[in-house]
């Protein structure tokens, strides 16, 4: 059996920000999300809402039609794309990510 006091201590991990490399320009569109009214997020649950500026562009069944959309308006810009019921998890880009101009 091992000597326990010369077992080096594990250090305790803390989860990183998610948003660390995120400007603030998309943290606010993120919590513009979080704070759309409960009622909308039943309406639309499961789909993809398009967010630039504080503003739902637009909601689709697709995520792919989501970014589709999002390129097409909003070329190189960044964007969030949330699908809705699902605040663990973010998608957010840019053309320039995508290999564009």
């Amino acid at each position: 059996m091992a000597d326990r006091a010369n077992i080096p201590e594990q250090p305790i991990l803390k989860p990183s920000d998610p948003f660390a490399s995120v400007n603030e320009e998309m943290k606010a569109d993120f919590q513009f999300y979080l704070g759309l009214p409960d009622e909308w997020k039943k309406e639309n649950q499961g789909k993809f809402a398009v967010i630039k500026n504080k503003k739902v562009l637009k909601v689709l069944a697709d995520y792919r039609d989501a970014l589709a959309y999002a390129v097409e308006q909003l070329g190189d810009d960044q964007f969030l794309i949330q699908q809705v019921g699902t605040e663990d998890t973010v998608h957010y880009t840019t053309q320039a990510l995508l290999g564009g101009r």
